[in-house]
């Protein structure tokens, strides 16, 4: 769960100039893959508890205003996995990162590779059924 003290860290103005290998980009209507990496329903509580402070997602129910309302994101789950892993810029276009005064930070030293494919399962199926 993420507290007042971590929250605050994460939401601090980032920039983010990792480099980052580059996935391939799939949308809505191209054929979605046949199994999801990671568990939707333990990404669920995780996304709620973790990401919900941030995003808005009506699958969860949470009403996030710092980052962008996921259901109007076009995302893969490979995508959604690199967001999580190395921050939300590393999926979005120069001008696009412009538009946010706050990045979110990586969280590969904060979640499990397990936790991050959980909630990117979550993401994804909440955002393409």
């Amino acid at each position: 769960m993420v507290t007042g003290a971590t929250l605050r860290a994460i939401t601090a103005a980032v920039t983010i100039s990792a480099a980052v290998p580059a996935v391939a980009l799939a949308h809505r209507g191209a054929a979605s893959p046949t199994k999801l990496v990671g568990s939707p329903a333990a990404g669920k509580t995780l996304f709620i508890s973790t990401c919900g402070l941030c995003h808005r997602l009506r699958d969860a129910k949470t009403a996030g205003t710092i980052g962008p309302e996921l259901d109007k994101v076009d995302l893969t789950q490979a995508m959604i996995i690199k967001a999580i892993t190395y921050g939300g810029s590393s999926v979005m276009p120069k001008a696009q990162v412009a538009k946010y005064p706050t990045q979110m930070v990586p969280y590969k030293n904060v979640l499990s590779k397990k936790q991050i494919q959980d909630i990117a399962a979550y993401v994804y199926k909440a955002t393409h059924a």
